[in-house]
């Protein structure tokens, strides 16, 4: 059986740096999902969200992977096809240290504030960008779900993860 993995949270959450340790350890091909969503800004919203799906159903019959992101229209095209999602569902403090830590000296000052509204905004909007959409996505997943809500229980499924071999019976963290 293909072991395809789905992380999501908000910006900053630690999602690709997860993702890529998974992938060190099972094998399972890393995918970012946001980066397909920012790709070929030339193209109109419906053509984006056509090739998004193309390389979505290519992923799909592509076996073993790990994609992450925070965008909703392509986490909720992989969902179903997905048989275990991890929801990194961080404080937004943590968020704001990681976004500080990861863009501080690349961004200006104006472009760093953007970033932090944007995760700030992640708890109240209304969108499929935001926490409830993600908090709405993980409650309907019915397969293997693990939510993730502090850097210690984080700190305790990597050290999980390590100490298997190849990380398919991993414990829920709730």
């Amino acid at each position: 059986m293909a072991k395809r993995t789905l992380i999501f949270g908000n910006i900053s959450a630690g999602k690709s740096a997860l993702a890529k340790q998974i992938s060190a350890q099972t094998g399972q091909r890393h995918i970012e999902l946001d980066e397909l969503a920012w790709r070929d800004q030339n193209h109109s919203i419906a053509e984006k969200i056509q090739v998004i799906s193309d390389e979505l159903q290519y992923l799909n019959e592509s076996g073993n992977w790990i994609a992450e992101g925070v965008f909703g229209h392509p986490i909720s095209q992989l969902c179903s096809h997905s048989n275990q999602v991890i929801f990194l569902d961080m404080p937004l403090h943590v968020c704001i240290e990681q976004l500080e830590q990861r863009y501080g000296n690349e961004l200006s000052a104006s472009d760093l504030e953007r970033q932090r509204l944007w995760a700030e905004s992640y708890y109240y909007r209304d969108t499929a960008n935001s926490y409830a959409y993600h908090s709405e996505l993980f409650d309907r997943f019915s397969d293997s779900k693990i939510r993730i809500s502090s850097k210690e229980q984080l700190k305790s499924f990597l050290s999980e993860l390590a100490t298997q071999n190849c990380g398919h019976n991993l414990t829920l963290i709730s």
